[in-house]
């Protein structure tokens, strides 16, 4: 099997099937693990501990809890002068998942850390600085993979989990629509020491909290201090994982509706120092202790994105090429599930592929029964990410 990228959702399945014996590669663009940011952080439910629990060989596993963070489970929310707006509804940021013994419901990891993890063990599964761009189908139902070097690879199934910008999924399901949303953020991360702890306010070190005024102008911050920075597992790893898997630190997010911001080739093109400047800003008539934590940003993790969406479509015929993740249920941000919605699918995928190679249904057959699933959690989750980002980021609605 191939698997096109290495991101959380496609290393995860890999370790489930190599873990079972199954032939495996992944296909990463990226030149090596550390070569690349891959970003910040990620709010991990249930359902995410479910699959990464089912995935990961023992010591994996607890090397992931070591470096997570297990913060308190509020997600309150404020008005721009740091008054409690009226608490919102957590369920629909809960999971799904199995209980894993005591873990909280809600962990917050890493997503460079989670990434080294998850390439532990797979080091001759994993082909770095190679691209899938697309695809043959088979007479025989196998798959010639294309590679961006010009190489070919056959491949009895070929799994897209490469991402929003999918080059197998524009040829599998070309119908498949992203959109944008119409929100705009300017992100950067906050180290957590001494020194900030005496400048950020002691209500924001929770799980997630959103400041945000009458113009869907929002800002939001959320801690993640490592759970066992002292672990054994971790003094075992490599010097740079030890050093990145103790350092705690909060990710802000400044959001604004495109209409509000600058022109996206100013946004996009400005360095750190005028976006940080822009962002104090906008921010100056907020509580001062709001614009106090704009201050503290490391520059070197300052950027702008834009927000964008896939949109649900009905149901197609399966094969033995299918897409997950990002890859077809790219999401508003809103909610912070779209990773936990990925790494369902590598689980239910997962379970689909085993049950396979056990000679119980064709590839095809278990290709069809994980889509069908997929596509009822996975576009419910599109759909409920859009209204939340419409009711509380502003961003346009999801089109039908």
């Amino acid at each position: 099997m191939v698997i096109a990228g290495g991101g959380p959702a496609g290393m995860t399945l890999a370790h489930r099937l190599h873990r079972h014996g199954l032939d495996v590669t992944v296909y990463e663009r990226d030149r090596g693990v550390a070569t690349r940011d891959p970003g910040y952080r990620l709010h991990v439910n249930s359902t995410g501990t479910t699959a990464l629990h089912a995935a990961l060989e023992p010591g994996l596993w607890d090397l992931f809890l070591a470096t997570s963070g297990m913060p308190d489970e509020g997600m309150p929310l404020y008005d721009e002068h740091l008054n409690p707006r009226p608490a919102r509804d957590t369920e629909a940021t809960e999971g799904v998942g199995a209980p894993v013994s005591d873990i909280p419901e809600h962990l917050v990891v890493s997503r460079s850390t989670l990434r080294r993890i998850l390439h532990r063990g797979l080091e001759q599964v994993v082909r770095f600085g190679v691209k899938v761009v697309g695809y043959r189908s088979n007479p025989d139902s196998t798959v010639t993979v294309l590679l961006d070097d010009g190489q070919t690879v056959e491949a009895d199934v070929l799994i897209a989990a490469d991402g929003v910008n999918s080059a197998v999924r524009a040829q599998r399901l070309p119908h498949v629509r992203v959109v944008d949303l119409g929100a705009r953020h300017i992100v950067a991360k906050i180290p957590l020491n001494d020194e900030t702890r005496a400048v950020i306010p002691a209500q924001l070190l929770t799980t997630f909290s959103l400041a945000y005024d009458a113009q869907h102008t929002g800002l939001t911050f959320g801690p993640l201090e490592r759970s066992n920075p002292d672990s054994p597992l971790i003094k075992e790893q490599d010097a740079e994982f030890q050093i990145e898997a103790r350092e705690n630190f909060a990710l802000t997010i400044f959001n604004s509706v495109a209409e509000h911001m600058v022109p996206d080739a100013e946004l996009f093109t400005a360095g750190p120092h005028r976006l940080r400047d822009y962002v104090t800003t906008r921010l100056a008539a907020w509580h001062p202790a709001l614009v106090d934590t704009v201050g503290l940003w490391d520059l070197t993790t300052v950027q702008a994105l834009a927000s964008r969406s896939c949109v649900p479509v009905e149901a197609w015929e399966p094969s033995t090429v299918t897409v997950m993740g990002d890859a077809i249920h790219a999401m508003s941000s809103a909610l912070g599930i779209g990773a936990n919605t990925a790494l369902r699918d590598a689980h239910v995928l997962g379970d689909e592929l085993l049950a396979v190679a056990a000679g119980g249904k064709s590839s095809v057959e278990g290709i069809g029964a994980y889509e069908e699933r997929m596509r009822d959690y996975g576009f419910a989750a599109v759909r409920l990410s859009a209204a939340v980002g419409e009711k509380v980021i502003g961003h346009h609605p999801l089109s039908e």
